[in-house]
């Protein structure tokens, strides 16, 4: 089974992201301050499959853009920014995340592709 790291500042929020995959994926949301803040003290991200951050800096001091970079550096899969903002967008991709994108209804579709690649339909 494949796992997924979810930061986000309301884990409803990326429900719909993890449609095509919350049977065969087990998604770890981090939403809230001290949940992210243990997060960024992990020096070994290597349990997780996929880590998908959307925006969080007005739940939590550390901002995306930081928190992504953190990530990065000690992080070797696909890190998806999923943000409907594009001032947001810009420093995500410069911090590491790729893909980056808009929330929409093929954010589940990529999603899928990126931890079960060539999955039919």
């Amino acid at each position: 089974m494949k796992t997924v790291l979810a930061i986000c500042a309301s884990p409803p929020s990326l429900q719909r992201a993890f449609r095509l995959v919350e049977r065969r994926a087990t998604i770890i949301f981090c939403a809230t301050p001290g949940e992210i803040a243990q997060i960024r003290t992990l020096d070994d991200l290597g349990v997780y499959d996929l880590i998908v951050i959307s925006p969080i800096y007005w739940r939590v001091p550390t901002t995306s853009r930081t928190l992504a970079a953190h990530l990065r550096a000690r992080f070797t899969g696909p890190i998806v920014a999923i943000g409907d903002t594009p001032q947001w967008r810009k420093p995500m991709k410069d911090a590491g995340c790729d893909p980056v994108i808009r929330y929409s209804d093929e954010t589940a579709l990529l999603i899928r592709e990126l931890l079960f690649p060539s999955t039919p339909t």
